[in-house]
This record gives structure tokens, sequence and C-alpha cells, in this order.
């Protein structure tokens, strides 16, 4: 189980600052997922690309998870404009993205979801496509 803080890359941080300070909703569980964000943001251990693990949980990463409600395989994290899980693109600012962001393979995170609050497991996360992906994709 994760009690730190989570580990973010530079280049994420700034953005999902951006995202956390600026995004819009009127959604509770949205306010609530950028509220948490900001807060783990606050207390992040940011660092240089070249320091970051390479089984973060990242902008980009493609993840395995397993809840309660069933394993999830290769939900890609990205920016809300980019979001369609049908196609395995899971939004940041969803439930399980803001859970994810800044963790590593093998943590287990509890998170609040609309039904209320589930661990989830990390099984698998995959950074290997992070250097080819334009920043704007995600």
């Amino acid at each position: 189980m994760k009690t730190s803080s989570i580990i973010v890359a530079e280049k994420d941080y700034e953005v999902l600052t951006s995202l956390a300070k600026n995004h819009q909703s009127v959604d509770p569980m949205v306010i609530k997922c950028r509220e948490k964000l900001s807060a783990e943001l606050k207390v992040a251990d940011i660092r240089k690309e070249e320091d970051m693990p390479k089984d973060i949980v990242r902008l980009g990463s493609v993840v395995t998870v397993f809840t309660s409600f069933g394993r999830k395989v290769g939900l890609k994290i990205v920016m809300p404009a980019f979001a369609d899980f049908q196609n395995r693109k899971l939004s940041i600012m969803a439930p399980m993205g803001t859970a994810l962001i800044g963790y590593r393979e093998g943590d287990k995170v509890l998170w609040h979801f609309p039904k209320g609050d589930e661990w989830i497991t990390i099984e698998s996360v995959d950074n290997t496509e992070l250097e080819l992906i334009d920043q704007e994709e995600i």
C-alpha cells in the first residue's frame, strides 16, 4: 500500500498542476478528483526525466489494474480531451486516472469512486511509448 508522496516527472507536474487548477467541471466527482490531485501534487516528489523510475504511472502510461469490479488491461492515461474509455484511453481527471498517477507497479491505492472507496492494485505499468508520444496527444 502506498503511503508516501507520489512521484511525478517535471514536465508532467507542470501539465497536471495547470490542469488541477484550471479544469472546469460541475460534476462533483470530477471536482473531488481535481482537488485530490491538487493536494497530492503539493507534496509530490518531483523528478527530472532521467531520474524517473520506469514503473511510475504518468501521462501516456499504459497500465493494467485490478479492482473489485474487475481487471482493466491496457488503459492509457490521457488528458481529458483525448479520453475514450471504449478505446482504453482513461482521462487523468476520471476517478481511476487521478488515483493512479504518480504511483508505481505493485502499489495498492485506495481511491474514491462514485459507488464508494475502492482498492486499486497496479499490476503493470508500460512507459515504453512515452518518448514516442507527442505531448499534445496525452
